[in-house]
């Protein structure tokens, strides 16, 4: 008897409940990926992301065994070189480190992302990824093709 009574109590509040929530929507990455600019192709939503079999090639690797790697010229070239080969390509910017330095491999990342955004290569192209290695010695940024 006692547990039909609670039962009967909480009814009311679980259909108000049900009720509200029938119309909030999951939290997704398309909620934060900002409208394309103009001139811009509005691309669909990569599908989601493969882990990279290991000893797969990256397009380039910039490695931080110097505190200020110069990378520009290397990372123009690159990316011209898939722009003639693939244009329209995905790239995925992926900061690779120990546990340790996660934080500034985010920044070393960022960096390498901002750079690309300044060449001509739209948002809707570019992903931002990490991965912890603890066998790491130094902190690097591969770039990767999907």
């Amino acid at each position: 008897m006692q547990i039909a009574r609670r039962i009967a109590a909480f009814l009311p509040l679980l259909c108000v409940a049900a009720a509200t929530l029938a119309g909030c929507k999951m939290i997704d990455q398309t909620l934060f990926r900002p409208d394309p600019e103009p001139g811009e192709e509005a691309a669909p939503p990569p599908g989601p992301a493969t882990p990279r079999p290991v000893g797969a090639a990256s397009v380039l690797t910039i490695r931080y065994d110097s505190p200020n790697p110069d990378y520009q010229t290397a990372l123009g070239q690159a990316v011209r070189a898939v722009e003639q080969r693939r244009p329209g390509a995905i790239y995925d910017v992926v900061a690779i480190s120990t546990a340790a330095e996660t934080a500034q491999a985010a920044k070393d990342a960022g960096a390498v992302l901002a750079a690309m955004k300044d060449l001509g290569i739209p948002n809707n192209r570019l992903n931002l990824g990490a991965r912890i290695d603890p066998s790491a010695n130094v902190r690097e940024v591969r770039l990767y093709l999907r």
